[in-house]
């Protein structure tokens, strides 16, 4: 495997942000919506856009969208940056719609691990 780069987020936040207010803007009556849009980011390095990343983030918070960052390896990258401006931003936030996870704390290959793993990717994400 090879990484390309640079790695801009932007344009999927975005595009994942169209879908959630499309689906939004059909259906009034939050009970209706009939899809939620949950988008998992594997993340290995740093975000080379990631002030644009984040201002498309920011359009997530309304919308039926969950955001859930898995940081893969144990090198410095900016899930740190995202972490702390997502917590600065959100803190009037209804709900918690962005979740920055380690994937070392679930590297072993126990069932477990596995099973903690998949409870927290899904227990911000709304019934």
């Amino acid at each position: 495997m090879r990484l390309a780069l640079p790695v801009k987020f932007r344009r999927v936040f975005e595009h994942v942000c169209e879908l959630g207010a499309k689906e939004f803007g059909l259906e009034r009556d939050v009970q209706n919506i009939k899809n939620y849009y949950v988008l998992i980011i594997l993340m290995a390095g740093v975000i080379d856009d990631i002030d644009d990343s984040f201002s498309q983030v920011l359009n997530a918070a309304n919308l039926p969208v969950s955001i859930i960052v898995l940081k893969i390896g144990t090198l410095d990258n900016d899930t740190d940056s995202l972490k702390k401006l997502s917590s600065d931003a959100f803190k009037d936030c209804e709900r918690t719609f962005i979740e920055v996870l380690s994937f070392e704390n679930y590297k072993e290959l126990s069932t477990a691990s596995c099973q903690q793993l998949e409870y927290d990717l899904i227990k911000n994400i709304p019934k």
